[in-house]
């Protein structure tokens, strides 16, 4: 993948892990094509049906222009995810995905990455610039 060369090998580590947790990880990687690649990186490190953690302040995803839950839940789709549970409350502060990595085949068809590609405005008004691309 060559985003992250001096944390881990993709090579190296390549379907190693039963689980790998990125709790308050993507919010603080400055660039959303690195967070993708962040994302693309866990899916290659996985093991088969190995799960994957995710926890982002809820203003990410309820409080984005460009990100919604279920904007997330597609893009998670498209890297080779299948949901399992996702919870927050109203008016908390955070919320938390357990994705396990798919059975399926990851797309590469242009269709099913498309929406993830660049940013686009899913919702007006005043909010926050958080986004993950692939």
């Amino acid at each position: 993948m060559g985003v992250f060369p001096d944390v881990m090998d993709a090579e190296e580590h390549r379907e190693c892990w039963d689980a790998i947790s990125l709790s308050l990880v993507l919010n603080f990687v400055p660039d959303p094509k690195n967070r993708g690649n962040m994302l693309r990186l866990a899916h290659t490190m996985l093991q088969a049906k190995g799960f994957l953690f995710v926890a982002l302040p809820l203003p990410c995803v309820l409080n984005s222009r460009y990100l919604t839950p279920e904007h997330f839940q597609g893009l998670m789709t498209a890297v080779g995810f299948e949901q399992i549970r996702a919870r927050w409350r109203e008016g908390g502060k955070m919320a938390y995905w357990l994705f396990q990595k798919s059975s399926s085949p990851v797309s590469t068809t242009y269709q099913d990455h498309v929406l993830y590609q660049k940013k686009t405005v899913v919702r007006q008004g005043d909010r926050n610039n958080f986004n993950i691309l692939l």
